[in-house]
């Protein structure tokens, strides 16, 4: 189902962003992706975009429900010409199931320590309703596309705030929790001066850790081009690692094989993800299957077993602008005799060069393990806003103060400035 919102909710904005009207335009609130009509989506999203794809969205709808409910908006110009899209998910965050920040740091201050750990016990606390614009699964910005051409940034991002609004005054007009905080996610370098539109409505920016993305050179045409750019030391480390894991056989999963064989990997994904330090969702087993079901080439699971026992996976999505780095799993006990963490890692760059991907998205974890593989990081600054003036005010300090920085970027290939971190 759906239902219309007033264009015409009052706004303080500035007199450069005040000029913009949305009074011709109109805007479409969907409650299902099932709903949302797939012709007009279609020619408003571009393909490359593949987490803002219908088939996808379904499939995420369908199959991750446990704690989520999905919101779409559409907005048409006034010749009826559908020109943005917005997709977002209202989450109900508990602190004892949903955060488990722990202190990854080592500082001689003890004042900043004990405010550190009295921080993250209050993080660790809360149970609230989170308004997330994009997608809790997936790094990056995947809720939000509107046509250049046809609408001003600055309009744009007002229609944006607008619709959280409406959908905010929706949820407390039927008796139902109120989100305390709304993210608007990931904005990189490019897009973010359009982004701070966001921040006449009090949102706040801030800087969350880096994904770690590697690009592919063009004269990489196989995996053998990537490790013979390696420097001499991270060559060598590679292939030891490659030994290790030679034991390991690898298994191209089929949407069969998802559905018979991949309970007790996923076990292990959902090990991973308990212990995780934020972890909003979670994707059971029909989100595998299903989204291999819809994209058969370009959605890969891979699962690694010695002789009979599962020891882990990667998935992965392949688009025509990256290779996406997605869910994964593996046995941490046994990480360490077969290192199947970075062998995952190495197999993902594999791949992507046998599919002529231009480049790797590895996420957010595992930043310098990651920068080993030449991955560098890539800022994506999110704008968040909390419903109270004073927790909205130190929200960006409690955020900045909970992420890790203490990592050191490595230079792992011979025609790059090799530092004395690196020795």
């Amino acid at each position: 189902m759906f239902y219309f919102i007033n264009p015409s909710i009052p706004c303080p904005l500035p007199t450069a962003v005040a000029d913009q009207t949305l009074a011709s335009f109109q805007t479409k609130l969907y409650t299902s992706a099932h709903d949302l009509p797939a012709a007009e989506w279609a020619c408003t999203v571009p393909t490359t975009h593949l987490f803002l794809q219908l088939p996808y969205l379904r499939v995420l709808e369908d199959t991750c429900h446990q704690n989520i409910t999905f919101h779409y908006a559409m907005l048409h110009n006034g010749q009826g010409e559908p020109i943005a899209v917005a997709c977002l998910q209202l989450i109900d965050i508990k602190g004892s199931s949903n955060l488990r920040f722990k202190d990854h740091d080592i500082s001689s201050n003890a004042v900043k320590q004990h405010l550190k750990q009295f921080l993250i016990r209050q993080v660790n606390s809360l149970n609230f309703r989170l308004l997330v614009c994009g997608n809790a699964f997936v790094t990056g910005e995947h809720g939000f596309y509107y046509q250049p051409n046809a609408i001003a940034p600055a309009q744009a991002f007002r229609w944006l705030n607008q619709v959280i609004d409406s959908l905010i005054a929706k949820e407390k007009a039927e008796n139902r929790a109120v989100p305390a905080l709304v993210l608007v996610k990931d904005f990189d370098e490019h897009r973010l001066p359009e982004a701070r539109a966001l921040q006449v409505w009090n949102y706040k920016e801030v800087v969350a850790e880096p994904d770690m993305v590697l690009d592919l050179r063009p004269e990489w045409r196989s995996y053998a081009d990537y490790l013979a750019a390696f420097s001499s030391k991270y060559r060598v480390r590679a292939k030891s690692y490659q030994k290790k894991g030679k034991a390991m056989n690898r298994i191209d999963f089929s949407a069969d094989d998802l559905q018979h064989r991949f309970a007790p990997l996923h076990a292990q994904y959902l090990h991973m993800v308990e212990n995780a330090d934020l972890n909003l969702a979670y994707a059971p087993i029909d989100y595998f299957v299903q989204l291999k079901q819809q994209f058969p080439q370009q959605f890969q699971v891979i699962g690694y077993y010695v002789g009979e026992q599962p020891v882990g996976f990667i998935s992965m999505l392949h688009t025509p602008t990256h290779t996406e780095a997605h869910l994964a799993g593996f046995d941490e006990t046994m990480n360490r005799e077969y290192a199947i963490y970075i062998n995952i890692l190495y197999d993902i760059v594999r791949y992507a060069i046998e599919h002529g991907s231009p480049k790797v998205v590895f996420g957010r974890t595992a930043m310098e393990i990651k920068s080993t593989l030449g991955a560098v990081g890539i800022h994506l600054n999110a704008f968040i806003r909390h419903r109270s003036c004073p927790a909205n005010f130190l929200l960006p300090h409690i955020v900045n103060s909970l992420r890790r920085d203490n990592w050191i970027p490595r230079h792992p290939f011979k025609d790059q400035h090799s530092d004395h971190s690196d020795a």
